[in-house]
């Protein structure tokens, strides 16, 4: 089997060997997005001291939570709803 390219030009594909080389122009714009988006290792060792002082689980909501188990709240229709729109909200 024969594999050819005689009907890539009729669609306008070039081999890629015919691509046209970037410009001055767009090869500065391309570098200066590249760097735009670096973040330092100053600001990312920031991040993570911030990051880390948060406990994994915050006792006050754990307790709160569990205060509304025991009182019934999330078997009430206004509960449940409150509990799925939360759940929602933390996707987005």
């Amino acid at each position: 089997m024969r594999i050819d390219n005689q009907f890539l030009t009729s669609i306008n594909v070039r081999p890629s060997g015919l691509l046209p080389r970037p410009t001055k122009v767009a090869r500065a714009k391309k570098a200066s997005s590249q760097a735009s988006s670096h973040t330092s290792s100053s600001e990312l060792a920031q991040i993570f001291a911030l990051v880390s002082q948060e406990p994994e689980m915050r006792a006050d909501v754990v307790n709160r939570a569990e205060e509304r188990l025991e009182a019934g709240f999330y078997l009430s229709p206004e509960g449940a709803e409150q509990a799925a729109q939360a759940m929602l909200a933390a996707d987005e």
